[in-house]
């Protein structure tokens, strides 16, 4: 049975990385899942955990001459 889970993301090249650990409880996993449906929703949580702790942005600058 899983008791936490550990999201991680980050760089290559300049070091930089972010760290967070949730148990179960606090990712709110409905209970009688299966543990492929665990799992699935574990990686969905992770996405959307990326996606709202991480900032990137592109910048292009542009020689117009």
């Amino acid at each position: 049975m899983i008791k936490h889970v550990t999201f991680r993301a980050s760089t290559k090249g300049e070091e930089a990385e972010i760290r967070q650990s949730f148990s179960i409880e606090e990712l709110n996993l409905e209970p009688g899942l299966s543990q492929k449906e665990v799992e699935e929703k574990i990686h969905e949580l992770f996405e959307r955990w990326v996606l709202d702790t991480v900032s990137f942005s592109i910048t292009i600058n542009r020689n117009d001459e």
